[in-house]
């Protein structure tokens, strides 16, 4: 159960930190609506249910753990990650519809690993140009409509394994 008291911090209401303290798994539309507003997560947030996109984060900045993109089957856009700048581990895994990562612009750092892995309708990582580093491993396996990664141009490092296996589609 998601339970936490908004900790606010800032000197004035433009740049108010609003924190979720703790853990948050989005579920469905009333979960997902309740996270609106919020700038951090000081846990990790879970995306897990019946939800076709993710309207109402784009204030969110930073999810000081994990973020957890997984087995959404009508998850067909991630766009309201769209304020995202950092996060601990981020994997994006089993979301049947999920054509792209463009959602995920804003996003520049990744402290530990970044995994995409067994979404069947992804084509492309474009979109993430912002994504200059990966403080783990970076793992792109088992898309198999992925066709290219060329949205990761803008990354200079990866910490730890770059593993890509098991996209048939993948040209470049």
């Amino acid at each position: 159960e998601n339970t936490s008291t908004p900790e606010r911090n800032g000197d004035d209401e433009s740049d108010e930190e609003v924190v979720w303290d703790g853990d948050y798994e989005i579920s469905d539309e009333a979960t997902l609506a309740d996270l609106a507003g919020y700038s951090r997560v000081a846990g990790s947030l879970i995306v897990e249910g019946a939800l076709a996109g993710l309207p109402g984060l784009e204030a969110l900045r930073r999810v000081d753990r994990d973020i957890i993109v997984r087995n959404n089957e009508f998850l067909a856009d991630v766009g309201g990650l769209s304020g995202l700048v950092a996060v601990g581990t981020i994997e994006v895994r089993g979301n049947a519809l999920l054509p792209s990562l463009a959602g995920l612009g804003g996003l520049a750092a990744v402290d530990a690993d970044f995994t995409v892995e067994a979404n069947p309708a992804l084509a492309t990582l474009g979109g993430m140009s912002a994504l200059r580093g990966i403080g783990g491993a970076l793992v792109i396996a088992d898309n198999p409509a992925l066709v290219g990664i060329d949205g990761l141009d803008a990354l200079e490092e990866v910490a730890s394994t770059f593993w890509i296996s098991g996209n048939a589609a993948l040209v470049t």
